[in-house]
């Protein structure tokens, strides 16, 4: 069978012995990196096995090929999908991935070995993208997250499928990535939501003594209009078509035009709490702030410290739109609005991630179905 061996002597050091399918003679390869090495023994030792059980091998006889790396699919992708995508953050998003993965396979690793690959992770052996996984898992990364990025690795891969070979085919044959790599439902955490109804938190988050006037008010346009932060401040690095301007606001109306999720390339327009628009009329009336909100990530994000140490609660910026989902839940029993409160058409995702089922909600349920019990059995006692 096929055999691995090293010729120190030679500068492609790594060689492959094996029989030639029709002559019989002896044959080698060489190479310069141990892991094509290895693609290629696995190459010709299946032939051979094939040859030696009379099987068809015919197709497998050809000057092999040389095994395409990660490299070459990670710069296919960058260098001709990326551009397209005309987007500061994904191009930063995609760049991210491509880099957790060459943290931990080498950059000559062929795409066909990964699945078969063996490595330990703190102290565990692992195969395939189980390694990734783990080494992921080690550095503190979240099981979602990691899910989330095998995602966008498949779609990296799935481009070099199409593009990138010879004669206009794919680089690669197949996809690496299987549904099966990624945590199943039952091995995620549990999706951990900040409930703002315990602990008298929204009172604190408002009334806490040693909160100034900006904080409140910054509290009340925040929560109000339940958007992300990168949708109302007027400085955002990565996408600055995207800033809220005096221009977007409607005082009339109480309306704001603002860029709402992550892929809407036009305006949607949100009605805000009249509470919320007079705060804003007042910035720019009296204050005369440039920008609704004047600033970027960093300084908001240094008012919400300051917010937090006044408070004593830990909430994050993302927290304040829950805020506004959860009292939008809990005063019309509809997880459908509180999704459209906070700009999502999604209604089990708003409950999964921002406004799970409050107890009011289930007391209204209760309630109703109490209600239509006694009225069916008045109904039936008329009869």
């Amino acid at each position: 069978m096929a055999s691995k061996s090293i010729a120190k002597k030679r500068k492609a050091k790594y060689r492959v012995s094996f029989k030639h399918p029709k002559s019989g003679r002896r044959m080698n390869r060489y190479f310069d990196t141990k892991s094509k090495q290895e693609h290629a023994f696995r190459h010709f030792d299946h032939l051979e096995f094939l040859v030696a059980t009379n099987q068809p091998w015919e197709h497998l006889w050809n000057e092999p090929e040389e095994a395409v790396t990660l490299e070459q699919v990670f710069d296919l992708f960058t260098n001709n999908a990326l551009p397209f995508y005309n987007n500061i953050r994904t191009e930063a998003k995609y760049k991210t991935v491509i880099k957790s993965v060459l943290k931990v396979f080498a950059e000559d690793t062929p795409v066909s070995m990964i699945r078969g690959m063996e490595n330990w992770v703190n102290g565990a052996k692992y195969q395939g993208w189980n390694i990734y996984k783990a080494s992921r898992e080690y550095t503190g990364r979240t099981r979602r997250g990691i899910n989330k990025y095998l995602s966008e690795l498949k779609q990296v891969f799935d481009y070099a499928i199409e593009n990138g070979g010879k004669d206009g085919n794919g680089l690669i044959s197949s996809n690496p990535i299987r549904k099966s790599d990624k945590y199943t439902k039952a091995q995620l955490d549990p999706i951990k939501v900040y409930d703002w109804s315990i602990n008298d938190r929204i009172r604190r988050l408002f009334l806490s003594p040693g909160l100034s006037d900006f904080h409140k008010e910054l509290l009340n346009v925040y929560v109000m209009i339940g958007a992300r932060a990168r949708e109302i401040l007027g400085f955002n690095y990565f996408e600055p078509d995207r800033v809220l301007k005096w221009q977007h606001v409607d005082f009339k109306k109480n309306i704001i035009h603002l860029f709402v999720g992550k892929s809407n390339q036009t305006r949607k327009t949100a009605d805000v709490h009249p509470s919320a628009m007079a705060i804003l009329k007042k910035w720019r009336d009296e204050l005369k702030f440039e920008y609704p909100l004047p600033f970027g990530y960093d300084k908001l994000r240094a008012y919400m410290l300051e917010i937090k140490e006044i408070t004593g609660l830990d909430f994050t910026n993302h927290d304040l739109r829950r805020l506004k989902a959860q009292l939008s839940e809990k005063s019309t029993n509809n997880k459908t609005l509180a999704a459209w409160s906070i700009g999502d058409t999604s209604a089990d995702m708003a409950q999964t991630h921002y406004a799970p089922t409050s107890i009011e909600t289930m007391q209204a349920i209760n309630n109703a179905a109490f209600d239509q019990l006694t009225h069916e059995l008045k109904d039936n006692s008329a009869n």
